[in-house]
This record gives structure tokens, sequence and C-alpha cells, in this order.
């Protein structure tokens, strides 16, 4: 590994020397990759120890020593490699080579530059250093064996800054490995403590409900520690006794959708339900939260077509498309945890109080009026599902009535008890057919269901049209 840093670090010598163009772009790129991921550095760095296997993490925040350490290992963990270091010397490079799920764009280890005034990655018995000293030195060799210095004032560039990317080449020295496969120690900048304890604080236990690797976080600043864990045991995973249901679907995306011609892209959708989560702030989740709000009692996990800083999605028939898959996955589930009986929360999880603007843009609330509109997802009194248009709604006190006095045969299609509040908002059919009331009447047999009828009906009376003329019988005795 070190003799093939050494080899790349000679490369990227010969690249600038007799390229200087190149170098000033690379520069120009590393300070915009660093804007779009400004304010998740840390989600970034877990996301990278989860791409390589990672079970176990430490971050570890030392602010007398102005020192973040970020460390991984496991069984199955792989150490940072020269293409990996390589990665981060060339923009726009990453070692990820197969791209088997959307977004993984492999540059979210340049979001931490901002905040350094050091890096050092140990990994395989060396240290791998970056810094702005180190970089700016790297500049001056070949600026005083090329003579660069004079093209770059070609630039209009201040001859105070020197135009090479942080990460352009880095210094190494042997340094034997200790308990975790990689460590990154970051000397940060003093007037990013704030950012970085305010990323630390935001750092939920939820993250651990769609990582593929990750199964322990241990967060220790100054000495006090905390630690997040996960147990996973088929669709269920425990995060401080805490118990969630996960309800998931991977698929192969339509060929029209890939990247690239004949290269294969997938994409996967989670749903996690806790009895007791706090929806007070819910986040669209890919892999790790985004900036994109919703409104729903569950939190949603899918390989999105992400922006360059992954807080947001693009406007794509990629994500159009996944929304839409998105949509049936939350009326599977909301029917998966109701086998038993019928409920309605495949209706309850399909409404929304706010909307998304992100969201609504790619069609998604649209894609639900739609569900809403075609699925089988209203529940019944026969206990099956029926559509929008196949249903009857009178009041839960009518549909009450009728389950107590076991004459769900005659209002198969009218929706159970208890319905959520915005029914009266899908404008449900709530005709009764005469014949069927009478014979609902015939069929009450107590004194307190009778009253319980005709208080019904007195209350609705106004309202209902009766399907045809007709004798209305609600008073009559024991020999009927």
């Amino acid at each position: 590994m070190k003799e093939n840093i050494l080899k790349e670090i000679q490369k990227q010598q010969d690249i600038y020397s007799s390229d200087n163009d190149r170098m000033i772009a690379d520069y120009n790129k590393e300070k915009q990759t660093i804007g779009d991921y400004n304010g998740r550095q840390l989600l970034e760095l877990l996301q990278n120890t989860d791409d390589e296997s990672s079970e176990e993490v430490l971050i570890k925040l030392d602010t007398k020593g102005n020192k973040l350490i970020i460390a991984n290992k496991g069984s199955n963990c792989q150490p940072f490699s020269s293409n990996g270091i390589k990665s981060l010397m060339l923009a726009n490079l990453s070692p990820k080579k197969t791209k088997k799920f959307i977004g993984n764009k492999g540059l979210g280890f340049r979001s931490i530059v901002n905040w350094s005034n050091k890096i050092t990655i140990n990994s395989q018995n060396i240290d791998i250093s970056f810094s702005r000293e180190i970089a700016e030195n790297f500049y001056d060799d070949i600026c005083n064996k090329n003579k660069h210095k004079k093209i770059i004032k070609q630039e209009n560039l201040p001859e105070s800054i020197k135009p090479i990317a942080f990460l352009a080449a880095p210094t190494i020295k042997d340094n034997i490995q200790k308990d975790w496969k990689t460590i990154i120690e970051i000397e940060y900048k003093t007037n990013f403590l704030a950012d970085i304890k305010n990323q630390i604080e935001h750092i939920q236990a939820e993250i651990l409900l769609f990582v593929n690797h990750i199964n322990q976080i241990t967060i220790t600043i100054d000495g006090c520690s905390n630690i997040i864990k996960s147990t996973k045991q088929n669709n269920k995973i425990y995060i401080d006794n805490t118990k969630w249901t996960i309800y998931e679907k991977t698929a192969l995306l339509p060929e029209e959708l890939w990247d690239r011609e004949n290269e294969e892209e997938n994409y996967e959708l989670k749903i996690a339900i806790c009895e007791n989560f706090n929806i007070e702030e819910n986040f669209l989740y890919s892999y790790f939260p985004t900036k994109i709000d919703i409104d729903f009692p569950f939190i949603i996990h899918g390989t999105f077509d992400l922006n360059s800083s992954r807080n947001d999605l693009n406007s794509s028939e990629k994500n159009k498309f996944i929304l839409e898959k998105l949509v049936e996955l939350i009326v599977y589930t909301a029917k998966a945890i109701t086998k038993k009986e019928v409920s309605y929360k495949a209706l309850e999880f399909l409404t929304h109080n706010n909307t998304n603007t992100t969201l609504d843009n790619l069609d998604f609330y649209k894609k639900i009026d739609e569900a809403i509109d075609v699925l089988a997802i209203f529940p019944c009194l026969d206990n099956a599902y029926r559509t929008k248009n196949e249903v009857v709604f009178i009041n839960d006190s009518f549909a009450t009535l009728i389950k107590k006095t076991n004459n769900e045969s005659l209002f198969p299609n009218t929706l159970i008890p208890d319905s959520p509040s915005n029914i009266e908002e899908f404008k449900l059919k709530d005709s009764i057919e005469i014949d069927k009331w009478n014979e609902l009447s015939k069929n009450i047999n107590t004194l307190d269901d009778r009253v319980e009828l005709i208080y019904i009906f007195n209350k609705l009376y106004y309202k209902y049209r009766l399907s045809e003329k007709g004798k209305l019988v609600c008073l009559i005795d024991n020999d009927n």
C-alpha cells in the first residue's frame, strides 16, 4: 500500500506539472464539494464506514486537543486501500466500481476538509496525512521545478492563494495498527467545534435502522460515552430496547432508467414502524436522514436519486418511479400489519396533513391520491377491503349497531366503525336501500337496540335519500 501511494503522489506531481489547468480545476471542484456536503459531514463518514462493512464505529471528540476521531472495525471490515487514497487525491474518482444501488457517489469524505487543519488516516500500519500545509508544500515543489507561478498569475488569482486541493497529495509514515481497522483523526479548526457538537447531538438511534452493517456506535465527548446498539432478528430491529418492524422491497429498476447501458441498477425501499415512534420531526431517509420532512407515522428509507449534498431529491424519472413503488409498499405494509382483521391502517398510512414541496413536484401526493381512488383499502363490515367507489359510509354509530346486532351480511360494504376524522373528505356513497333498512329493523331484538336505530335515523333522515319509495319500518312489536 505504501509503495502504491508513493506512486500516486509522483503521478499527481507529473500531471499537475504538465497541466496547470487540471490542478486549478481540482482545487475548484474540491471547494464546491465541501460546500455541497456541509452540515452532514459525520453522516457521510458513517456512510463510508458502513460501505466498508464496519460493524462497530467510534466517534470521539477531544475538545482540549481539538481532535475528532472516527474509527471502525468488524469481522468483515475492509481497511482503507491505496485505491481509496487515490480516490481522495483525484476529484470525481470513487473506488466503488459496482453500482448496485442508486446514489453511490463516493464523495462524502471530502466534506470534512473545511473542518480540518489536518486529517490523518491510520490503516494497514501506516499514517496517511493531509493538510493545507502539506498541499501547499507540494504546490511549491511543483512551482519550483516547473516555474508555474507565472502561469498561475495569469489566472487572476491573488499571490497569497495557492490553488491546490487540500487532498491533492498526502505524506505517509509507518504506524503500527491498533485495535481499530481504520482510524480517521481530524485536527479541527476551533471555530467549527459548535458545528461538530451539533452534528454529534443529531446522531439519532434511528440511523441504525437502514445501514447494512453498523450495529453499534460509541460516541465519546471528553471522556463521557454513550453507546447506541442494535440487534436484528428477521424483519425486527431492537434499538435501546425499542422494537422496530421493517417492511421492505428491493427490485431492479426498469432498463430505461439505468444510468448506463447494460449496467443494472437496483432500488431499495424500507418502512420502519414503531408503536411509540415520536413523529414531531420525521425526515425521509436514504440510509441516513435527508432534509426532506415527511408527515407519516413511520420512517421511510429509499435509495433515491439524491442531489450532490444528499439532502434533497433530484427531479428525475427515477425518483418518480421509486415514489410510485413507495406508495405500493405503504399500502402493502398497512395491510400486512392488519392481517387478522381489517382496519383503517392503510388509509391512515396514506393520509397526510402537510405536503413537502420536493415530493409534491415529483407527483408523490398525486400518486397517493390516485392510490386512494383505485386501491381496495377501505375496510368493510364483512372483514374485506373494497375500493372507494364500492363502499358506503353512514356514520360510526350505524356501523357499530350493525356489528352489535350481527347484521354484517345486510351491509357488507359499509365501512367499519372508528373511522378517521377526515373520512368525509373522500365523499363516499351514503345512501341506504329501504328494503335493507327494513330488514335490519326486523332483525332488531332488544328495546335498547331499537332506540339506537331510531336515534340514528332521527339524526340522519334529513341527509339521506331512500333509494326507492315505500314504507319505512322502525316501530314494530315482538310479533313483527
